[in-house]
């Protein structure tokens, strides 16, 4: 009876979130949840989302736009960058090397968005609308210069390691 529950759970699920791309995992976990330890529960969960991937790449991939995948494609890949690098230097972990992306990334940011508004409408106009840009960036290439400090990972692996 469990199996027949736990896969026509995983099968209507994947039907309604075949359309809107999100969800399978909201209600595809707590399901197996209720009848495996949790941790299984989420690889069980990944190997749906997997396998619903593959579903999906196969039967609408050939009908892709090539162009927009491009155009849509290009900055998801760039924005897990963000994501990624953001996140190590959060930790405090390999935060130099995370910097050179996410400058690249502010640069592109600040290229792409004010410098528009400082042709239409002004420096000022600019200046009051890159603030944060500004401050983000100072602070990249603060963290690129001087490393994220005694509380980071990093500095307690160079610690062990120079403590040898």
């Amino acid at each position: 009876m469990e199996i027949i529950v736990i896969s026509l759970a995983a099968s209507i699920t994947a039907i309604l979130t075949f359309f809107s791309g999100f969800g399978l995992g909201t209600i595809l976990t707590p399901v197996f949840a209720i009848f495996f330890p949790v941790d299984k529960a989420i690889a069980m969960t990944g190997v749906v989302h997997f396998s619903n991937n593959l579903f999906k790449i196969t039967l609408v991939g050939k009908n892709t736009d090539k162009a927009v995948l491009l155009r849509f494609g290009i900055p998801a890949i760039l924005a897990s960058f963000e994501i990624i690098c953001g996140t190590l230097m959060l930790i405090g972990f390999s935060v130099r090397i995370a910097a050179i992306p996410l400058f690249i990334i502010m640069m592109t940011a600040i290229a792409t968005t004010k410098i528009p508004i400082l042709v239409e409408k002004g420096f000022w106009f600019m200046a009051h609308e890159a603030r944060t840009d500004f401050a983000m960036t100072l602070l990249i290439v603060f963290l690129f210069i001087y490393g994220a400090g005694r509380i980071s990972i990093d500095y307690r692996i160079y610690r062990k390691l120079n403590s040898k």
